[in-house]
């Protein structure tokens, strides 16, 4: 995620929006951990990005 977040502002994106953007992906992890009561993998999440 940090790396998401050093590509967004790299890539021109202001700070605040940036923070946003991976504290919204932290919330649908989150989410989507809780509804299907699956153990967090990190694996899953570097296949998506």
């Amino acid at each position: 995620m940090y790396r998401h977040y050093q590509q967004l502002l790299d890539g021109g994106t202001k700070p605040n929006l940036a923070k946003l953007t991976v504290s919204r992906q932290i919330a649908s992890i989150v989410l989507s951990v809780w509804r299907s009561q699956e153990v967090y993998d990190p694996k899953k999440l570097s296949q998506k990005t």
